[in-house]
């Protein structure tokens, strides 16, 4: 009984099934690239015509990079103090992705689910990195991508959205301390290269 219904299923389907529909091709069937996100239009971070949702797909892509970065730093990193930064980042991460998602529901906006092209090529060369290499140049990436967040925060506070400029005040300061220890470090390691 059960093979005569699976075999009426298939005549089925093939029948409603449309020869051309027929005809795959190899580059048919292939799997789909990945979708990554897409940069936003503000290369010289003036950010006087941000929208809620670009707001969201930036913070979300830069908390995603810094993610994937503190975790390579876990196992790449030749200073503990490196390395110590990379733990305070996840463990930062965990808090931030809570209300990031909060923010997206509240301005109906959608968290991108993956690095825009040119976080995903800094991530990819942070792979091929080790010790104090990997070290200068965490660092260096990272002071850049919190004066970045911390310029977008600070343009986002003009937002009319109540939840928008909450969500600045309460990530400004983090990012901040979180800069200054990252050019403390950076300052620390230049000098020990002296």
């Amino acid at each position: 009984m059960k093979t005569l219904m699976l075999s009426l299923a298939v005549a089925l389907a093939a029948s409603s099934t449309s020869i051309g529909a027929q005809n795959w091709t190899d580059e048919e069937i292939a799997p789909a690239p990945v979708v990554v996100a897409q940069p936003l239009p503000f290369p010289d971070n003036d950010y006087s015509d941000l929208t809620a949702p670009e707001l969201v797909t930036r913070l979300g892509v830069a908390a995603r990079t810094n993610r994937h970065l503190a975790l390579i730093a876990r196992g790449r990193a030749a200073s503990a103090e490196v390395r110590a930064h990379a733990e305070r980042v996840l463990a930062e991460q965990a808090a931030n992705d809570e209300q990031l998602a909060s923010l997206a529901k509240g301005t109906k906006s959608t968290l991108p689910t993956a690095l825009d092209l040119a976080n995903q090529q800094t991530v990819d060369r942070m792979m091929f990195l080790l010790g104090p290499e990997f070290d200068r140049e965490y660092l260096k990436v990272s002071e850049q991508s919190y004066s970045d967040q911390i310029n977008l925060l600070q343009s986002a506070r003009n937002l009319p959205i109540p939840t928008v400029a909450e969500y600045a005040n309460t990530q400004l300061p983090t990012m901040i301390a979180n800069r200054d220890a990252v050019t403390s470090s950076t300052a620390t390691a230049q000098a020990d290269e002296e």
